[in-house]
């Protein structure tokens, strides 16, 4: 096959790629022995392995419709997100040897990402391969683009309990995933789905480690996902400071992809057209999902597909078109038909430099007057700063922090502020980035990260999730007989940042102009040299103070307004600042003095073309509001060293009493009742210890709250009164705000912050009155089982928390029985189940069917990409598609803030409008689907009688037995990563706590791990089955429920001539591992209640692994064709079948107990049922 130059080929034509991969391969009628088992029914990039010609077909069919590319298999390879599996449990009888001999049998993520990664780039090439060899191959440009998604990690500051990881372990991750993809033959890389520019920044540097390593340069995309108002919205960021914080950092090309369809992404389009340098790639979703019997589909037609995205070729000049969620070939057969002729549009970008944020652009323009970045939040220049950082044994006070960033922002209006924390007290590279962390949580500006260590500069830089400047780099030595720019340009040029450059050398800084021009010179060159242009530099033309020059020949001052002109004019681009406050030094205490020279020497500096400043605006004023008198007076002082027009001008000033700054509105002048509520509003946080009754709290606002209940006044406040009338309110704003988009998510949770901290307080002071206040109760949240993802559902437990909720997190892939049994032992209020797949959406629907039969009546939240109004009629319907009474208190909440707010809802007078409301809109949705009958709904048996399968051939028997901890074979990498949540931590640490509480629970008895084991015979019908008598077999003794049909599928029918054999387990680390585990929580010692805890987990888990291999030899059938589950798991969820092999086996014989709910004590317990038979692993 000819090979054609993909860059090459952007600038000819439009490339069409090809359509969803999921959506095809969802249409295949694949099995999930096909996957590795039900656990792993998510994972379809594992297809590449066991079913590589399904994968070839979906290929085959996007390029018979015309697709320029197909996307490789390998959205989910990274081993960040393969991690989120447990290998060790997947059956391997699809997969050959992949699991055995090509990771010489140690199930490691990394080399797994780069096997699937790599099998992924050579399916799809042979697919290119092959097609260009048939008759319809019509000669056009073919490629195979290796598709990456999210590492499932963020990088960039939230408040929100979401999973965090590191830059060296996002980089790597990815950087292991694209070596595969490159030995696999992929020829474009294509990051997509993306939702953090951080990760993003990091994902790309490990696509640039890999490419060099392969000494191979691939064209690289990246592809974000916005939402209908072109933000990303889990951080807020715009479109275009997604797009200028990455473009510069070596990828070929920029756009969207997923989150919704073509008519929906105008905005962004319009937005990415006119700003970015790079082409550009739309592939939207075929329309917003919405539920037809039972399932979540996309509707939208390949014509209207196809329309706007054609439009979007012609009108915004997109370069590369295809689809996303949803599309299948007729959509890209449509795409590819009418884009077929067109030719790329050129562009016209807006010229100007951008700086961004995390969440805004921010332009480095002198139109409106000098680019002024404020100075404030600086160790070395303020000294609220200097104490935040510097004097508290607890760390840094982020309050004074958050206070001079609000000063500056919203006080001053300053778009851009300088963060310096050089520091001889803190350690400056690490202090850097938290405080840089810290603000870019929520901040609409942009950063000049600056300090005097190299070091932390690199620091600071991968901290920042937008485009940063540095201050600074100079001519200086800094060591090995590097200057301090070559050890700073070297390892941020990638990151593409604006530098401020220092006109200095080993001699100092600069003070004639003539040097200061030469040494700009010189700058400008060796950043060239780096790749670094000359529209990314500001010369600084250096100030000192005013008449502070000890050769009368020279004028300071005038020497660097002086310079400005011939710095300008080296190279187009370079741009000029000074940081002006050295100029007024010494002048604090004359505060109009300092201000009139101040605005003198920016205003003739800007007469000469200085573009920017780094200043306090306190400390200067338009030229046009100095007396014209003083502006002569400093004008003189200034250009002509006139000391006596300097005296005159001191002189005044000492006559003045000085001109206050604008103040910030007061929150001192309100009431502490009205302070507490706007402060909450305006998410105001002032951290300090507040002792109250010998209790302690973390903000001043706690303080405020005192004084409201207990100020001596006309008419005394109540504790509910305070909630009901301001509190509330309170929340109430927030909640509109937040709808309405003048507030964002971090915005949010920092109030919801202040919130809680006031909410504690109030409890004990309510406890105190007597008085009683209503508790808004437990909601138990989880993401629904078979989905991995996490970020929504760790939204909202953030928000519900902070708002008073009891939250029960779950965690992922969370069985239907799990929801239950703990909602209805925490007397739950509400349970919230969210999810980002399609296919794990109608979880949900089944979870309301089993919330309807154990007759929980609670709310039920549901939320996530996939889910809609439809899908929330579903299940109020308990997955009927029958019209008859609806669950009037399922809602979908489109936002964690939605959900919020339906909870206060429910508490509030209007819960019965609200419940009356939601069930019309339920019914609405609900009406499409009325009448109609699902089969899978329903629970039609899909099982086939199977006549391979015989029962081992072996007597029934009842085994009971003990083994030492030490003769356990312990699964130590899920000790450490699942038990112990020390996924991080070395793992030569890691190995010596094992040894060290292993020994300790053996010598002190703790862990003491017994079990039972049991076969008996058994039939089954529909989805019952029979338990007979060990020594009489034809008698009944016990039954077993599960979801579905188990007759013939898993056991043999009643039906038939013979009996079947069923085998059962219990496994348990005893009843002392409880006792010890109480004893340490009781003492205050968590950490070693943790430690005996999870490794009492571990012990019961691998014991159980240990009976079933025990089973499966005296059954003489190997692990691949016998199925081991457990009651509260999708298999079997019903908890009653925990007492039912309770007592077949008489567990009372090993210590243990259970109650009536089926939990076990102790906890650290499990049993089993064991199916013998192979076709169970099907179903």
């Amino acid at each position: 096959m000819k090979r054609f130059d993909f860059l090459k080929t952007l600038e000819e034509r439009i490339i069409v790629l090809d359509g969803a991969m999921g959506t095809m391969l969802h249409a295949v009628n694949l099995k999930a022995v096909d996957y590795g088992g039900a656990d792993f029914c998510m994972l379809g990039d594992l297809l590449n392995i066991s079913r590589p010609e399904e994968i070839k077909k979906v290929h085959r069919a996007y390029l018979e419709a015309g697709a320029n590319a197909v996307e490789t298999n390998t959205f989910g390879s990274s081993a960040l997100r393969l991690k989120e599996y447990d290998f060790s449990q997947i059956d391997k009888s699809a997969f050959g040897e992949f699991f055995d001999k090509q990771t010489a049998k140690v199930l490691d993520n990394y080399s797994i990402s780069y096997l699937l990664s790599k099998k992924g780039a050579e399916i799809a090439g042979e697919s290119l391969e092959e097609y260009s060899r048939g008759d319809s191959y019509d000669g056009r440009p073919l490629f195979v683009i290796g598709s990456i998604g999210p590492s499932n990690h963020v990088l960039s500051p939230t408040e929100a309990d979401i999973q965090k990881g590191s830059w060296e372990l996002v980089e790597n991750n990815f950087y292991r995933q694209i070596l595969g993809l490159i030995d696999g033959g992929a020829d474009v890389i294509l990051f997509e789905t993306q939702q953090d520019i951080l990760e993003i920044k990091a994902a790309v540097a490990g696509a640039l480690k890999a490419m060099k390593e392969r000494s191979k340069k691939l064209p690289v995309m990246v592809q974000v996902t916005v939402d209908k108002q072109a933000r990303m919205q889990l951080f807020n960021t715009s479109i275009q400071a997604a797009a200028c914080a990455i473009e510069g950092l070596g990828i070929d090309v920029f756009g969207i992809n997923c989150s919704i369809g073509p008519e929906l992404m105008e905005k962004a389009v319009s937005e990415i057209s006119s700003f970015s340098h790079l082409p550009i790639s739309v592939l939207p979703n075929a329309g917003m999902p919405v539920s037809e019997n039972g399932r979540t589909v996309y509707k939208l037609s390949p014509e209207d597909f196809g329309a706007p995205t054609k439009k979007y070729v012609e009108m915004y000049g997109v370069n590369i078109v295809g689809g996303c969620c949803g599309t299948g070939p007729a959509h890209i057969k449509e795409l590819a038909s009418l884009v077929k002729n067109l030719k790329p549009k050129k562009r016209k970008t807006d010229p100007c430099t951008f700086i961004s944020g995390p969440q805004n652009i921010v332009a480095l323009s002198e139109k409106s007057g000098l680019i002024q970045i404020g100075e404030r939040l600086n160790v070395r220049g303020s000294k609220k700063v200097r104490e935040a950082v510097e004097s508290g044994e607890g760390g840094i006070d982020y309050n004074a922090i958050d206070e001079v960033v609000r000063d500056q922002a919203e006080g001053l209006g300053l778009g851009i502020l300088d963060v310096c924390m050089d520091s001889n007290v803190a350690d400056t590279k690490k202090i850097l980035p938290q405080v840089i962390q810290h603000v870019c949580a929520d901040f609409r500006g942009a950063l000049c990260i600056d300090s005097f260590d190299p070091e932390a500069l690199i620091a600071g830089v991968k901290a920042y999730p937008g485009r940063p400047m540095i201050n600074s780099i100079s001519l200086e030595d800094f060591e090995d007989g590097k200057s301090k720019l070559d050890a700073v340009v070297s390892k941020t040029a990638f990151f593409n940042p604006v530098y401020i450059a220092l006109s200095a050398d080993n001699k100092g800084p600069a003070v004639a102009a003539a040097e200061k021009i030469r040494i700009a010179g010189e700058i400008i060159k060796r950043c060239g040299s780096y790749g670094v242009k000359a529209d990314q530099l500001f010369i600084d033309i250096n100030a000192f103070p005013i008449g502070s020059e000890s050769d009368e020949k020279i004028n300071f001052a005038r020497e660097s307004l002086n310079a400005i002109a011939g710095i300008k004019a080296l190279s187009k681009g370079v741009r000029t600042i000074i940081g002006v406050s050295n100029l007024t030094n010494g002048l604090a205490k004359k505060p109009y003095m300092r201000k009139v020279l101040t605005s003198v020497f920016l205003d003739e500096a800007a007469k000469k073309g200085l573009d920017a400043v780094i200043v306090n605006p306190d400390h200067c004023t338009p030229a046009e509001n100095i007396d014209k008198k003083d502006y002569e007076l400093a004008r003189r002082a200034i250009l002509q060293k006139d000391m006596a027009a300097f005296a005159e001008l001191e002189n005044i000033a000492d006559m003045k009493k000085g001109i206050s700054k604008p103040q910030m509105p007061s929150y001192e002048s309100l009431s502490p009742e009205d302070r507490v509520r706007e402060k909450i509003i305006a998410a105001y946080r002032q951290r300090a210890e507040v002792k109250i009754n010998g209790k302690f709290y973390g903000d001043l606002i706690v303080s405020d709250a005192a004084k409201a209940l207990s100020s001596p006044r006309e008419k005394t406040i109540g504790s509910l009164e305070f909630i009901n009338n301001y509190l509330m309110p309170a929340m109430a704003e927030l909640g509109k705000r937040f709808s309405a988009g003048t507030i964002s998510l971090p915005h949010l949770l920092r109030s919801a912050d202040l919130m809680k901290q006031v909410m504690a307080w109030l409890e004990d002071h309510m406890k105190n009155e007597n008085v009683v206040m209503q508790k808004k109760g437990a909601v138990v949240i989880g993401t629904v089982y078979q989905d991995v993802h996490c970020i929504g559902k760790d939204l909202v437990k953030t928000l519900l928390e902070n708002y008073g909720y009891k939250v029960i997190d779950l965690g992922v892939q969370v069985p239907t029985a799990e929801f239950i049994q703990s909602a209805i032992n925490e007397k739950a209020v509400a349970i919230s189940a969210s999810a980002l797949l399609v296919q794990t959406s109608g979880h949900m629907i089944t979870l309301a069917r089993e919330m309807k039969k154990a007759n929980l009546d609670i709310a039920l939240l549901i939320g996530g990409a996939p889910v809609n109004t439809a899908l929330a009629a579903k299940a109020a319907a308990a997955g009927s598609l029958r019209a008859g009474e609806l669950k009037r208190d399922v809602f979908y909440c489109p936002s964690a803030m939605d959900g919020v707010n339906v909870l206060e809802r429910l508490f509030s007078g209007g819960k019965e409008a609200m419940l009356a409301a939601n069930l019309e809109k339920l019914k609405r949705a609900m009406a499409p689907s009325a009448n109609k009958l699902s089969r899978k709904e329903e629970g039609v048996a899909l099982a086939k009688n199977s006549p391979r399968y015989h029962p081992p051939k072996i007597k029934p028997f009842r085994k009971t037995g003990h083994t030492d901890i030490n003769d356990l074979k312990i699964n130590f990498k899920n000790l450490k990563n699942l038990n112990w949540k020390m996924a991080k931590e070395d793992e030569t640490v890691f190995k010596k706590l094992a040894d060290k509480w292993i020994r300790r629970s053996k010598e002190n008895n703790w862990i003491a791990p017994r079990g039972i084991s049991a076969v008996f015979p058994c039939n089954a019908k529909g989805n019952k089955l029979f338990i007979y008598s060990i020594d009489e077999p034809d008698k009944k003794i016990a039954e077993l429920s599960f979801p579905s049909s188990v007759e013939n599928s898993w056991f043999l029918s009643v039906g038939s001539k013979q009996k079947d054999l069923c085998g059962f387990q219990i496994s348990t680390a005893g009843i002392e591992a409880e006792k010890a585990t109480a004893e340490f929580m009781a003492s205050g010692d968590t950490e070693s209640m943790l430690y005996i805890k999870g490794l009492a987990d571990r012990v019961a888990e691998d014991y159980a692994e240990m009976l079933h291999e025990e089973l499966n030899n005296i059954a003489g059938v190997d692990d691949k064709s016998s199925r081991r589950v457990s009651p509260g798991y999708p298999a079997i969820p019903d908890m009653e079948n925990n007492k039912i092999i309770y007592d077949l086996l008489d567990g009372a014989n090993i210590g243990i107990t259970i109650n009536d709910a089926g939990l076990f004590k102790p906890e650290s317990t499990t049993a089993a049922v064991v199916c013998f038979n192979p076709d169970s692993k099907r179903w």
